[in-house]
């Protein structure tokens, strides 16, 4: 099943619910460096069983269009079952290995409100990049801040 063939799920809770406290603070910016310097403002929350985002891990490579075999290599890449997006100067491959913590079956997360589960997952996703193949599922929303209303984080 491809992810954009995912069903969009139903949110656990109301949209005005689904911020966490930690999230808000420092309101979740970011940018990706040398890609998208625009800070942004997360809103929304994850869908219960949805896992969506844990089906690969996004690796950024910085890479030069015009290298020799760029071509060639690309195609090497997705014959290897990658999934690759280029975006400006940086390519995005998207590996199929699910989180060893997503229980396939339902798609929820073994380690949800565990110490061991690592901080990053619940800032995930910081960037709207992040999301790329997943717009379609995840209930995240980006909103571009103003110049004057940036934070840094």
């Amino acid at each position: 099943m491809n992810k954009t063939d995912f069903p969009v799920p139903e949110p656990i809770l109301p949209i005005e619910q689904r911020v966490a406290i930690p999230d808000l603070i420092p309101l979740i910016t970011g940018t990706v460096e040398g890609v998208d310097e625009t800070q942004y403002l997360r809103t929304g929350g994850c869908s219960r069983g949805c896992g969506a985002c844990c089906q690969d891990v996004i690796v950024e490579i910085v890479a030069d269009p015009k290298r020799p075999n760029y071509a060639d290599w690309l195609k090497w890449l997705t014959l290897h079952n990658l999934t690759v997006v280029e975006r400006d100067n940086s390519i995005f491959l998207h590996i199929p290995i699910p989180c060893s913590a997503l229980n396939l079956q339902n798609g929820d997360c073994g380690l949800y409100g565990q110490a061991e589960r690592p901080d990053m997952c619940s800032a995930y996703p910081a960037h709207p990049l992040e999301l790329m193949g997943l717009e379609k599922v995840c209930t995240y929303q980006f909103t571009p801040l103003a110049r004057d209303n940036r934070y840094s984080i």
